[in-house]
């Protein structure tokens, strides 16, 4: 079988026809799978009949957290279309650059003003061709001359167009340190084999009960599609807000959990001033950086042993390395260093690290983090020779410097970039601050 996230989600969504899906927090607004599946086939054939969305027509989504997003970004994957899902905070000019740069056959936009006045003006200025399609009911205002989305005017479409597992399913931008974005582009079967990824290691079922409160176009996004692809009962607020947060744990008793350190130190502090309960959450997830091992402490004193840490890129999404819940608690009692790492290889991953010479580092020698996996990215937007550059012999090369020591614990001193050779030693800047 040939995999894509055509066929994946769908087929996963589709065993949990009387369950809740999503829930809005904090309105309450709730829609079951049966629900959903049944919207989003409604607007996928709409998309196939009235916008002409095929197999990789480019299709971006400016939608806020809301269950419209949930039906119109799956709608699209329904329809085997290249997806890009900005967030609603990105700037006026971030979004000019990257709607001048995607070349979108359609446009759904639902966020705020500005936004709908960058789109117009890409559709006045520079492709007329555009279709700009504004949903109703989303608080904004649209000019007359987008397509106001009616669902009186669309019905399913049996046998849609099948994408094929080579197919660009997502284009995600990324300023990485340059702070100019980059399309990177994502097939259809790398999607489909990094869900089953995040199933492997999220283990989300039924059963689970999982709050986002974090963006769903960025990291988060593929969070979402592996919790509605198991079965999970989403609830999601459009906004951070701590008081929410913390109200919807207790109430909600919601199991899962994925967060920043930042956001976690927090929590833990309004935890033990406020003596909260948290006994509901079984998997607590952070990315981005580790702990401070004495915060670390602390929260599982709170909250007890249900941290896990991630690693990843927007090229290798989430899943390169993972800082397990046993790992934490072991780190804790035997090796309090490994509490600074990113975690261990996981099943479907390599990675090697490499010199400057392109040759693979000794144990405990620092090297370039290099990445195979499958679900790696296939390369840049219009731009091969970035694409050539990072992509050799099928290993990403992440930019990142990195170490391994004896326990297969890998750990992250720096940029490549932003290494200084003095008196002919590596000097990284991380380490001297």
């Amino acid at each position: 079988m040939s995999y894509t996230i055509q066929s994946l989600l769908f087929r996963g969504m589709r065993r949990f026809k009387d369950s809740p899906a999503i829930t809005m927090i904090p309105s309450e607004e709730t829609i079951t799978y049966g629900e959903l599946l049944d919207k989003i086939t409604t607007v996928a054939g709409y998309y196939h009949t009235k916008l002409n969305i095929l197999p990789c027509t480019r299709v971006c989504l400016i939608i806020p957290n809301s269950i419209e997003f949930a039906i119109f970004s799956k709608a699209g994957v329904m329809c085997g279309a290249t997806l890009s899902s900005l967030n609603e905070m990105l700037g006026v000019r971030e979004l000019e650059s990257i709607l001048n740069q995607l070349r979108p056959k359609v446009v759904i936009v639902s966020t705020n003003q500005k936004h709908i006045e960058a789109v117009l003006k890409h559709k006045q200025e520079v492709d007329p061709n555009v279709k700009i399609v504004g949903i109703p009911g989303m608080g904004v205002d649209y000019p007359e001359e987008f397509i106001m989305f009616d669902w009186n005017e669309a019905r399913p479409v049996a046998n849609l167009p099948q994408a094929s597992p080579d197919d660009i399913c997502r284009i995600s931008f990324t300023g990485g340190t340059t702070g100019a974005p980059k399309g990177v582009m994502q097939s259809q079967y790398g999607t489909a084999m990094n869900i089953i990824a995040h199933l492997v290691e999220s283990t989300m079922d039924q059963n689970t009960r999982v709050y986002f409160a974090t963006p769903l176009q960025h990291a988060s996004g593929l969070m979402f599609w592996t919790a509605l692809c198991g079965g999970a009962h989403c609830f999601v607020s459009r906004y951070f807000d701590m008081g929410l947060l913390l109200k919807t744990i207790k109430d909600k008793q919601i199991t899962t959990l994925s967060t920043i350190p930042t956001i976690l130190y927090r929590i833990v502090e309004l935890g033990r001033k406020m003596k909260l309960d948290f006994s509901s959450l079984t998997s607590v997830s952070y990315g981005t950086s580790p702990m401070v091992p004495e915060r670390l402490v602390e929260a599982i004193e709170l909250m007890g042993p249900v941290f896990r840490q991630s690693y990843g890129l927007t090229e290798v999404p989430n899943l390169v390395t993972t800082l397990s819940k046993f790992d934490h608690v072991w780190a804790l009692e035997n090796y309090p260093r490994a509490l600074a790492s990113c975690g261990k290889v996981l099943p479907m991953v390599d990675v090697k690290l490499l010199d400057e010479d392109n040759n693979e580092v000794a144990l405990g020698k620092r090297g370039e983090i290099c990445v195979k996996s499958a679900y790696n990215a296939v390369g840049y937007l219009d731009n091969p020779e970035l694409t050539a550059k990072t992509i050799v012999d099928g290993w990403l090369h992440t930019g990142d410097i990195g170490e391994f020591d004896e326990y297969g614990f890998l750990y992250i001193v720096d940029r490549k970039k932003d290494m200084i050779i003095s008196g002919g030693m590596n000097v990284y800047p991380k380490e001297v601050e």
